[in-house]
């Protein structure tokens, strides 16, 4: 019986070290199926997380916040992070899950409301997907892109010394971003917001999120 045990031990121990090596061969060998996968699961996981947000409308948008909650979850060949953004006043109203790979890739999903908004970082640049539809592209540069057409639709003044960047549609200010790359624990990420439909305000909201995680 001892026997018995201990083969079911090393057996066990053998399968997870298999799954382990086929799973770093099939993220580095596919790393579009690897996105895929990883879509699939961190989507149920994620709606987890959503169960209870505050609805985001454009008045908690102005008042969405750098404070956010976070577990991280290291694997063989990549690295979880998952939580919730709040607002200034500690109401969640975000919930994300990101994979975090090991050649710099980064596919964070991130769902206000009933609106699911993944990015994917590929190195070169990051899609936009809204509800399961690629839609947008943010160039390093910070440019906006409609990926059916490639025309800009928005773009970043990033204004260093002031610690500020300006969203810009065109000729109007959507909003004034309080932008830095070092980590941030508290504060409203919007010193400005004036987004008044939809699109605006998820050109607004890609905008902090790329700010907030430091997706470049």
């Amino acid at each position: 019986m001892r026997n018995i045990i201990i083969l079911a031990i090393a057996g066990a121990a053998f399968g997870y070290i298999f799954f382990q090596i086929l799973d770093f061969f099939f993220s580095v060998s596919s790393p579009k199926s690897r996105v895929r996968k990883d879509r699939k699961f961190g989507k149920v996981e994620l709606e987890a997380l959503a169960q209870d947000l505050v609805p985001l409308d454009q008045e908690e948008m102005a008042l969405l916040s750098f404070e956010k909650t976070q577990k991280r979850r290291p694997k063989a060949t990549y690295t979880n992070f998952f939580g919730k953004i709040n607002s200034i006043y500690h109401e969640a109203l975000v919930a994300y899950y990101i994979y975090e790979y090991g050649d710099g890739r980064m596919l964070l999903l991130s769902q206000f409301s009933s609106t699911q908004v993944s990015f994917y970082f590929d190195g070169k640049q990051c899609l936009v997907t809204i509800d399961g539809v690629d839609k947008y592209a943010i160039q390093k540069n910070y440019d906006f892109l409609d990926i059916s057409t490639q025309n800009r639709m928005a773009y970043l003044d990033v204004q260093k010394e002031a610690e500020v960047a300006v969203v810009f549609a065109g000729e109007k200010e959507l909003a004034h971003i309080n932008w830095t790359t070092e980590t941030r624990e508290s504060g409203r990420i919007f010193s400005i917001y004036n987004a008044s439909n939809e699109e605006e305000k998820i050109i607004n909201y890609c905008y902090s999120i790329v700010n907030l995680f430091n997706l470049f």
